[in-house]
């Protein structure tokens, strides 16, 4: 997302007059604001449950556990790397070694797993990638307009 962004505002700032100063300032807020959504999905914690020291599970010899959640029984799931009982849609991650609550999947891109308390920031960021990537056709069949015009 940086390199290209950059690359991209770089491009405009060459080829562009000054009257399209606007694109340039608006690729560069989008950058800004890609990086801070980067930042944040990426340092943000995605919901991993703490581990349990204690021997409980040792004590219970219970794989499953059935709890009542809104008048249905749920099964409650034992996790034998962290040692606790998973909340309903928790999920060990592999890569990262925890348990994260709505665990989504492991974002190689942000270095992190995606949970229920970076959900918004990464789905954020693929949004304004989308954006983005749509603002540089615009601009690039804009460029292509301007540029056949003066031949």
């Amino acid at each position: 997302v940086t390199i290209p962004n950059a690359v991209h505002i770089f491009v405009l700032f060459r080829l562009f007059d000054t009257s399209d100063l606007i694109l340039i300032v608006f690729n560069l807020l989008l950058w800004i604001i890609a990086m801070i959504l980067i930042f944040f999905g990426g340092f943000s914690d995605p919901g991993i449950l703490s581990r349990q020291m204690d021997n409980y599970f040792y004590q219970t010899n219970k794989p499953v556990v059935y709890r009542v959640v809104n008048g249905s029984y749920v099964p409650i799931k034992y996790c034998y790397t962290c040692s606790l009982f998973r909340p309903p849609r928790t999920s060990h991650c592999a890569t990262c070694d925890n348990c994260v609550i709505r665990f989504d999947h492991h974002c190689m891109w942000l270095a992190t797993c995606i949970g229920q308390r970076n959900y918004k920031f990464f789905y954020s960021l693929l949004s304004l990638i989308f954006y983005t990537f749509s603002s540089f056709e615009i601009e690039f069949r804009m460029l292509t307009k301007t540029s056949g015009e003066s031949c």
